[in-house]
């Protein structure tokens, strides 16, 4: 059976505040949720990693790492 998790472990695992981990829900950007009964919020753990292999993929399509200047953005320039 496929792990579940709950609001707070996914907000722990991608290192966020609780409330940043709402805000996404409510707008439609963050991991895919569900809810069971009617106020538990879950998550298959699933779609949490596929989400967070999605925010990488599309970090890698932006202008400052094609040409090689992440170190610059991240502030390391050496």
């Amino acid at each position: 059976m496929e792990r579940v998790l709950t609001l707070n472990e996914v907000a722990e695992m991608i290192r966020v505040p609780t409330a940043t981990l709402r805000y996404w829900r409510q707008r439609g950007t963050g991991p895919k949720s569900f809810k069971m009964g009617p106020r538990r919020v879950m998550y298959q753990e699933r779609d949490v990693l596929q989400w967070i292999d999605a925010q990488y993929a599309a970090l890698l399509t932006l202008p400052w790492v094609i040409f090689g200047l992440a170190g610059w953005v991240c502030g390391r320039r050496g």
